[in-house]
This record gives C-alpha cells, sequence and structure tokens, in this order.
C-alpha cells in the first residue's frame, strides 16, 4: 500500500451512523447553555422569594441548600448525556 493510500484510509468521513453521536453533543451543549440561562434566571427569582419568606438569620441557608440543589440536578443531566455520548462511540 502506498503512502497516498494510508493517507486517505486514515481520513473518516462522517457517515450515517455518526449521526446519534452529533446528536447527542449537540444536545449537550443545547442543554448546557440552557441550563445556564434557566439557573441564571430561576436563581435571582428564588433569591427574591427567599429575602421575602425567610427570615434574615436563615436566608444563607437556604441560598446555599438552593444552590446545591441546582448544582447537583444539572451535574446529573450532564453526566448523562456524557455517558450516551461514550457508549455511542
Amino acid at each position: 500500500m502506498s503512502d497516498a493510500d494510508q493517507s486517505t484510509t486514515a481520513v473518516r468521513t462522517a457517515s450515517v451512523d455518526d449521526l446519534p453521536t452529533y446528536l447527542y453533543w449537540g444536545a449537550l451543549v443545547g442543554l448546557a447553555l440552557l441550563a445556564a440561562i434557566a439557573t441564571l434566571q430561576f436563581y435571582f427569582s428564588v433569591g427574591r422569594i427567599i429575602s421575602i419568606w425567610v427570615a434574615r438569620d436563615y436566608q444563607p441557608v437556604f441560598q446555599a441548600v438552593f444552590n446545591l440543589i441546582i448544582l447537583l440536578l444539572t451535574g446529573i443531566g450532564i453526566s448523562l448525556i456524557v455517558t450516551r455520548l461514550r457508549n455511542s462511540e
């Protein structure tokens, strides 16, 4: 086999089999952006609710718990997408 044949066989073209992988990557990027936007909006809304309904002494605790829950949920979603991406390759 010549050098030209080896270099052309090394180049991989996109096929229909790669479509799910690209869709998962697109879903990962879309979910990450959506999570960032929604987290910011939700964060500010809940911050206002906490400042209205919760006594000042307990507000930092409630905000910390809320932030932790948001972080865990987005981490679970991202890890599920990454797992599917790894399994599809």
